[in-house]
């Protein structure tokens, strides 16, 4: 699967869980940011189809905004596809911790700048109730299944590539030769980026399986 391929893809499985959230009762509207942090994480395939789809002007403002993440931010160490394979192998999850982030370096006037092609960990964080009152986000289980099964998905689907804290994965991708490279298929190194896998074991709990393995149909 060629790169462009792999953009359809992935615009396919945000089309599908836009559809599927819109089934529930979600707080979240314009200008409500209280989950718009600097630990949004994401990978090269996300942070390449941002780029790719923005103007020269509007992207020279969203990277110098990147530029500037909060210095405290999740940088995990595990991707996604790894803690799932850790965790069906029975062995102890050695994950960085959250720390207390600024908020997104992309708000403005509490607004996404780059809202249309925002990354799965953004879309995926949605709350019932209003966040700032209740103190967390308050999600429906079957909606915490699938959005660890998507994200296991999109990790599957950029193996071979970087996952991490997405202001770091759109810092690796603005410098030219990691753009390259990662076009060409080369491998990719980061000293804090981690590497992608293929999915090994896909955590779902079983009374979710069927509604989940129903909207991995829709995507093909």
């Amino acid at each position: 699967m060629d790169l462009n391929q792999q953009i359809a893809v992935l615009k396919q499985i945000y089309a599908v869980y836009s559809e599927f959230i819109s089934r529930f009762t979600i707080f979240c509207k314009k200008y409500c940011d209280t989950c718009c942090t600097g630990n949004v994480t994401g990978t090269t395939l996300e942070g390449y189809y941002l780029l790719k789809n923005m103007e020269k002007d509007q992207q020279s403002i969203v990277l110098e905004k990147f530029a500037s993440p909060p210095s405290k931010r999740f940088q995990p160490k595990l991707s996604f596809n790894r803690i799932a394979k850790q965790c069906a192998d029975g062995e102890d999850i050695q994950e960085a911790p959250v720390s207390i982030s600024g908020k997104c370096p992309v708000l403005l006037n509490h607004q996404c700048l780059v809202y249309p092609y925002r990354p799965f960990g953004c879309r995926c964080m949605v709350s019932a109730k209003p966040c700032s009152e209740t103190g967390y986000a308050d999600i429906d289980p079957l909606i915490f299944s699938v959005n660890h099964a998507f994200m296991q998905l999109i990790e599957h689907l950029d193996a071979g590539g970087l996952s991490g804290n997405f202001s770091d994965v759109v810092n690796f991708l603005a410098i030219e030769k990691n753009r390259k490279a990662y076009e060409n298929r080369l491998q990719l190194n980061h000293r804090i980026l981690i590497p992608n896998i293929s999915i090994s074991v896909l955590m779902v709990p079983p009374e979710h399986r069927g509604q989940v393995e129903a909207l991995l149909k829709q995507i093909g």
